[in-house]
């Protein structure tokens, strides 16, 4: 089906309803003016590990917890109480995702404390997600007779991308649990483009700007890394490689010629490992060869840093669940909430990335790129940058999770 028969059968090519909740508070600061000298010594205090704190875990929690009350302006001992049950829905969806990968359908987690959290279900649930799902303690409505799966619906997004992909420079798509797939594509869409009509069920496709997606372009995570020859992100988190126990530092694929590392004294050179931008997301890793040790610590705020205690599971993601991220360049710690768990988007220049979460705000700057995404002591995921879905420019990042299948590396952990 070209794009004009689409339009000619009603095919919704406009604005329809995103999802059945609110939006969530705009959380973006007031931009800092940032340049950086690349090459030179010279850099603020922000971009350095110098002088800080390091905070445990109880500690690190608490800290967010207090950001995310304030942020959506919920009671601070609910807010507690929310958080420590979305570790516990977490745990369970990511065992529903890969128990019962046919007929799971997706998740949103309770919206806000107190609030229901839903599971949706190809088909009749399954006798044993009800047990899970009464054994939880939760408040957990299962919602079955969903069409598809969540891993059908993913593969139907991610064809049309890749589709629209070879008539515009960057397209980007958000599975929702609703059972939803929304597209958009950069200008106008090309008429000659011609989408199986079987790929269209529950598919909404709209035309945005030019410029969809936007990546923002003792070592540790949390921290500036730069290119000698201009351009710089930020690192994620430090890794060790699954077989030969090398350790370096984590940040985005887009990264590109990254090969410096802002430290206390001299900065030290960075030497490029592996990079994977496609069905893993947006990532890479970087090792040094000089005298440096590598620590599972990150840089969590400008002033604070943690231990990393977990990572949060590659399946544990839901909608609504809410994760913060470190803006190193504004010098601000937010949190937002999860508008989808599955998005892919083309860059222009860049393959396809897919298995991107994607918030319902953008919180951060160019900069920010590869920087980390957290809640307390659990490392959440990678920052990969922005993009324009659905009437809103919303922050995208990898899965930490998914750092062994991609590059054969995992976040280092406290022992």
């Amino acid at each position: 089906m070209t794009i004009n028969e689409m339009k000619d059968n009603g095919h919704p090519l406009a604005p329809r309803s995103r999802r059945p909740r609110r939006r969530g508070l705009v959380l973006t600061a007031a931009l800092m003016a940032f340049a950086v000298l690349a090459g030179t010594a010279a850099a603020s205090a922000q971009d350095r590990k110098g002088d800080g704190e390091g905070i445990d875990s109880r500690a690190a929690a608490a800290e967010d917890v207090a950001i995310i009350a304030k942020t959506f302006g919920w009671d601070r001992e609910l807010t507690a109480v929310h958080m420590e049950e979305q570790l516990q829905f977490g745990q369970l969806i990511n065992s529903v995702a890969l128990e019962l990968s046919e007929v799971y359908g997706g998740a949103a987690y309770a919206e806000e404390p107190g609030a229901v959290s839903q599971i949706m279900v190809k088909g009749k649930a399954p006798r044993e997600l009800r047990r899970l799902v009464e054994k939880s303690g939760l408040k957990i409505e299962i919602v079955d007779g969903m069409k598809y799966s969540e891993r059908e619906l993913v593969d139907r997004a991610d064809t049309i991308v890749d589709i629209l992909g070879e008539a515009h420079d960057e397209v980007t798509s958000a599975v929702l649990p609703t059972g939803e797939i929304q597209i958009a594509v950069s200008g106008k869409l090309d008429p000659r483009v011609e989408i199986p009509k079987e790929l269209l069920d529950g598919v909404a496709i709209v035309e945005g700007p030019e410029d969809l997606a936007n990546p923002e372009a003792d070592i540790v995570g949390g921290v500036l890394v730069y290119a000698t020859g201009g351009g710089s992100c930020t690192s994620a988190f430090s890794v060790r490689h699954n077989t030969t126990d090398e350790e370096g530092v984590a940040t985005a694929a887009h990264c590109t010629g990254i090969n410096r590392f802002s430290a206390p004294g001299p900065d030290p050179v960075l030497t490029h490992e592996a990079q994977h931008a496609g069905d893993f997301g947006d990532m890479e890793w970087k090792t040094t060869d000089e005298d440096h040790d590598v620590l599972d610590d990150y840089w969590a705020s400008p002033t604070s840093y943690r231990d990393v205690s977990s990572v949060w599971p590659a399946n544990g993601y839901a909608v609504n669940m809410v994760t913060c991220v470190h803006s190193r360049v504004q010098g601000t710690r937010s949190c937002d909430q999860i508008y989808s768990t599955n998005t892919s988007v083309k860059y222009s220049g860049f393959a396809r990335m897919r298995n991107l979460i994607a918030t319902d705000n953008d919180n951060t700057v160019p900069g920010d790129s590869g920087g980390p995404w957290s809640y307390s002591s659990i490392a959440d995921g990678i920052h990969s940058g922005d993009k324009w879905i659905w009437f809103g420019t919303r922050n995208v990042f990898s899965r930490a999770d998914n750092l062994p299948s991609a590059l054969g590396v995992s976040v280092m952990t406290t022992p």
